[in-house]
């Protein structure tokens, strides 16, 4: 990763469309894509296992993980406690048609600035 000089999260990844089109879109920028349910990662992973040339992506990874569950530090959010930690990535998104209620601001980050430790 120390060839990237950003960050992105990306929360409630499903199926990982949203995700790959930023990876693509911003390859200085290492995409992270969260969610609790694997299966729901397995294809947008798969893509972007792919060779560039045949649409994969090297600037992004697809993992499993409730946001409960996030270590480290995060900027003060909508999420409140599990999520009032700061410093691990530059902008947090929620992926489009993904969680309702506070996660719904499709394509826009919910924070950004934050710093890495």
């Amino acid at each position: 990763m120390a060839r990237f000089h950003h960050v992105t999260v990306t929360l409630d990844a499903d199926d990982g469309p949203h995700a790959l089109r930023l990876a693509r879109s911003r390859p200085d920028r290492f995409l992270l894509a969260l969610d609790a349910d694997a299966e729901a990662l397995r294809e947008a992973s798969a893509r972007a296992a792919r060779k560039p040339g045949c649409g994969g992506v090297t600037n992004a990874a697809f993992v499993r993980m409730p946001v409960e569950a996030l270590p480290g530090r995060w900027p003060a959010s909508p999420w409140g406690a599990p999520m009032g930690r700061e410093g691990v990535a530059d902008a947090l998104f929620p992926e489009e048609g993904g969680t309702p209620g506070r996660l719904r601001r499709c394509g826009r980050p919910i924070c950004r600035g934050t710093r890495r430790p």
